[in-house]
């Protein structure tokens, strides 16, 4: 039996941001990786991507949208809590999805 492994490696990050960066366009947003994969070159933990709003006042930032999308691309996710932070205003979403087994985070900022 092959056990499926956790952990997501900095070209695994790359290539999931290259197949979705064209389509976060749509909603008038960036889509950069941080967290563990950018400092060391991987992580056991999660994949962190921050979906940044494009940063024109022509653009008008469709948060509900980004997240709608992603739950059709990868189910309903859930609310990230951490106990002991006060909620973060810089936020409209802060969401964890499962993809091919393994975590996501999802930081989806305000416009």
């Amino acid at each position: 039996m092959k056990l499926i492994s956790t952990t997501w490696t900095l070209e695994e990050g790359l290539a999931l941001v290259r197949l979705l960066q064209s389509e976060t366009r749509q909603f008038n947003m960036h889509l950069v990786i941080g967290g563990g994969v950018v400092n060391n070159g991987f992580s056991n933990k999660d994949l962190d991507l921050y979906f940044l709003p494009l940063g024109s006042e022509d653009h008008v930032t469709d948060q509900d949208g980004m997240k709608e999308w992603l739950d059709t691309l990868w189910g309903e996710g859930r609310d990230i809590v951490q106990p002991g932070y006060p909620p973060s205003t810089a936020y409209a979403y802060k969401w964890e999805y499962t993809v091919g087994g393994k975590r996501v985070d999802a930081f989806i900022m305000r416009g």
